[in-house]
């Protein structure tokens, strides 16, 4: 810019931006409307002068205007094809709406008339389906209509006919009852319903005897409470035996010394006193008067006990009478298992087999002891041990593996 430009009033500035002629830039100079610096004229000398020297050779524009330009733009049409569809009236009988959406009464009468005409298209357009009818798929491109490969056959389409105000119904969240819908021709399967045949006759006649048999032999799991309930002479024959019949046994009356009320007991089973005294005769005592009386000592019984991956074999000693398993230091040592400091002097789980399943035992050991292990009361009711003892001190004992019930008896040694 100049300095003659600069120097025109403020006043004619201003009125040429107002009337948009010029602008103010934003290094506050002044430019033409399209952005471009005012040229020099060298016969002008001022502002105005150069405006008009500006418009004489460039074609006035309107004021306020804009930069404009030309575009071409291209739409695409995609082709519009009509389609015949065929919908079975079950797609619209069973469908069953999102119970979050309205639903509308199906005992509405509007719904149920509309239903019955859709029946009868449907039967209508079943009737016709032995006539060919022709149908194509059309494309339209621009209002250019191009047939394509004929549809293949299909039924007539029928205008839908929309219900006349349906009333809104509220959103229920309960089941929805299944339309009853009147139908001008029943379905075929109507007339054989709950109605069974013969796909194909037996060929041999022992089959049908055979199969029921097979029937006859297999075994149902059944609680003896419904059996109970479903067969009642089994029900009576089962109380006939437990609670009707009778037992015969000895009343045996046994007074007290001490002229107490007598006891009688019911003798149900018995050994032989004669037999019991031919088998044992030299293991029992007996007084002067011919009572049997018992020992004054008699050695307690052991079983062995194997350590697991070791070479270590216990004599175990049985006796249900002491609360912990015990085992002495010189032992312990062989076994050549860690002890746990939270209590002093405790072998836990100690893995021992019995000629059958392992057992875990927790173990006390001791300092010094005049046996290798004590099998106590712990031992004893982990194993539902039974014992059977007899008068020459011999001694079984049953085991019961508590994981898998089986039952197995080891003989004892003193």
């Amino acid at each position: 810019m100049w300095s003659r430009v600069k120097k025109c009033p403020c006043a004619l500035i201003e009125v040429y931006i107002c009337t948009g002629k010029i602008t103010r830039g934003t290094d506050n100079h002044l430019y033409l409307v399209d952005g471009s610096q005012i040229p020099h004229f060298p016969e002008c000398n001022s502002l105005r002068g150069y405006q008009a020297s500006t418009c004489a050779v460039t074609p006035a524009a309107p004021c306020n205007t804009t930069t404009q330009g030309t575009a071409n733009l291209f739409c695409i049409a995609h082709p519009k094809v009509d389609v015949p569809l065929e919908i079975q009236p079950s797609a619209f009988l069973n469908t069953i709406q999102d119970v979050n959406e309205p639903v509308t009464d199906l005992a509405d009468p509007n719904f149920q008339a509309y239903v019955t005409q859709a029946w009868a298209t449907y039967q209508a357009d079943k009737g016709n389906k032995g006539a060919v009818i022709s149908h194509g798929k059309k494309a339209c491109f621009d209002g250019a209509s191009e047939p394509s490969a004929p549809a293949p056959t299909s039924s007539t389409t029928k205008p839908y006919v929309p219900l006349a105000n349906p009333a809104p119904m509220p959103t229920h969240k309960d089941p929805i009852p299944m339309a009853i819908v009147p139908s001008q021709t029943p379905y075929p399967a109507a007339h054989n319903q709950n109605q069974y045949h013969y796909l194909f006759p037996l060929k041999d006649e022992a089959v049908p005897k055979h199969i029921m048999e097979c029937v006859l032999e297999t075994s149902i799991a059944l609680p003896v409470k419904e059996l109970f309930a479903v067969a009642p002479e089994f029900c009576k024959q089962f109380r006939d035996i437990t609670m009707a019949k009778c037992i015969t046994t000895n009343e045996i009356e046994v007074v007290c010394s001490n002229n107490e009320e007598g006891v009688q007991v019911n003798e149900l089973t018995s050994h032989n006193p004669q037999q019991t005294m031919h088998e044992y005769r030299d293991c029992i005592i007996c007084s002067d008067n011919g009572s049997i009386v018992a020992h004054h000592t008699l050695l307690l019984h052991c079983i062995k006990a194997k350590v697991p991956r070791t070479d270590v074999t216990i004599n175990c000693i049985l006796d249900s009478s002491l609360e912990t398993i015990t085992m002495p230091r010189c032992i312990w040592e062989k076994i050549r298992l860690p002890l746990c400091y939270t209590t002093v002097g405790i072998l836990e789980n100690l893995k021992l087999d019995f000629r059958a399943r392992p057992v875990m035992l927790q173990v006390q050991v001791i300092e010094h002891a005049n046996f290798n292990m004590l099998l106590s009361h712990p031992f004893i009711c982990l194993m539902s041990a039974v014992t059977n003892d007899y008068p020459n001190s011999g001694q079984q004992i049953t085991l019961h593996d508590p994981k898998n019930g089986c039952e197995y008896t080891l003989p004892t040694h003193p």
